[in-house]
């Protein structure tokens, strides 16, 4: 049985884990791999691992543990392979903690565990992403308005307080279902990014978490394309913040996630993105292809990394997470409207950085069969109308602005019983 964990800094749960491989109560020496753990106690209740994977990545895998009394209450727990995953998602776990207290926003980690053996989390549990839901064929039970303006109201909550989700996609929004209701949350939280200088940058008593690139993250798909990567990320020396256990070493290798793997600047760019979003990376980013610092020969192969030297100040800056962000909930809306036909959503989201307003009417029309109330709702919500600014073809968007506009409109929708597409 082990008891034994790293601080606690969000709950007071009572957690035993049960290990069938190794009973030793110290767990800096066992190993602890979640295909040896039976069942974990928290807080009296007993859950059980029916080794149910439900996430898999380069980052490790995901394990549920269900109650054994209330099949609808769980945990997670994550199981990391790379120490650098690790280090992240706990270190922005325990800053974003300070904003979930008002807001359920993403996933609390409940407890972590790391040695030489081991680097585990114990998470909120979640029913499922709204990717598989929708390939499951059972999103239609809710509407999809209300889920854009839940994963809204989440941005706008950790952008005023200076904090950047920079991945947003179906796959990673987490749900959970009560009383028949949908509540969705933020996953992959690897995703999320600080301003500089920003208010938690001093959480810590004697180090900072500074941006100090600009980086142009790995852009694996179409659907995630209009977010074109442009973002802060975090670098910082970890040594001082209850990690005793932390090698120099492995600090050099974390202050390298300041360097982005991109596989190929024509694959990833110019290929992807419209002839006037690729001018638009371009124009703010000074590209030094031949600046290539560190290497990963394990995780690259042939790939190079490729360093991004910003030229832009931080108001710019600002300016273009915000454009960004705010493109990306454009695709996410309209990757809810077309949920069952994931060529034809490809179609519209192709049209975005051109603006092609004719074109991606012509789909809405077509796909989701949207009266013509229901059609200028949305195109308001995708272009602006008189007094408001859309997300496509806005410079600048007011989020709390916006906030109002879309519960206006969900008030609107809601009264619609044929609204759900």
């Amino acid at each position: 049985m082990i008891t034994r964990s790293t601080n606690n800094y969000y709950n007071n749960e009572d957690i035993i884990i049960i290990n069938k491989a190794i009973a030793k109560d110290d767990i800096s020496a066992s190993d602890i791999s979640i295909e040896n753990i039976t069942n974990i106690v928290i807080n009296g209740s007993n859950y059980i691992n029916n080794f149910n994977i439900i996430g898999k990545g380069s980052y490790g895998k995901i394990y549920k543990f269900t109650n054994t009394i209330n099949k609808n209450d769980s945990y997670v727990i994550k199981e990391y392979i790379d120490k650098i995953d690790y280090v992240k998602d706990k270190l922005i776990s325990m800053i974003l903690y300070n904003i979930n207290r008002n807001h359920n926003i993403n996933l609390n980690i409940i407890k972590s565990y790391w040695n030489d053996h081991n680097m585990i989390t114990i998470m909120d549990g979640y029913s499922g992403d709204l990717y598989n839901l929708i390939y499951r064929e059972k999103f239609l039970y809710y509407n999809p308005i209300d889920i854009f303006l839940q994963i809204s109201k989440s941005i706008s909550t950790l952008y005023s307080n200076e904090v950047y989700y920079c991945d947003l996609k179906l796959s990673n929004i987490l749900f959970n279902i009560k009383n028949n209701d949908i509540e969705c949350i933020l996953g992959d939280i690897g995703g999320i990014y600080f301003k500089k200088n920003c208010k938690f940058t001093n959480i810590f008593a004697d180090k900072t978490l500074e941006g100090n690139f600009i980086m142009l993250k790995p852009l694996r798909n179409v659907q995630n394309y209009c977010l074109v990567g442009i973002s802060l990320e975090i670098d910082t020396d970890y040594s001082n913040i209850g990690y005793a256990q932390v090698s120099d070493e492995l600090i050099k290798i974390v202050n390298m996630t300041t360097i982005f793997k991109v596989l190929s600047i024509e694959n990833n760019v110019t290929t992807i993105l419209s002839e006037s979003g690729n001018k638009f990376i371009l124009d703010k980013l000074c590209i030094n292809l031949d600046h290539a610092v560190f290497t990963f020969p394990h995780k690259l192969n042939s790939a190079g990394i490729i360093n991004f030297q910003p030229k832009m100040k931080d108001k710019e800056i600002d300016h273009i997470l915000v454009n960004n962000i705010f493109q990306s909930l454009g695709v996410f809306l309209l990757e809810l409207l077309f949920n069952s036909d994931f060529n034809l959503r490809h179609e519209v989201i192709n049209e975005l950085f051109d603006k092609s307003k004719a074109k991606i009417l012509h789909h809405i029309g077509y796909k989701a069969r949207l009266t013509q109330y229901k059609k200028d709702i949305l195109i308001n919500i995708l272009f602006g109308g008189n007094k408001t600014n859309g997300l496509i073809n806005s410079e600048y968007v007011d989020y709390p602005s916006f906030i109002n506009q879309l519960e206006s409109i969900n008030k609107q929708v809601l009264l619609l019983e044929d609204y759900i597409v």
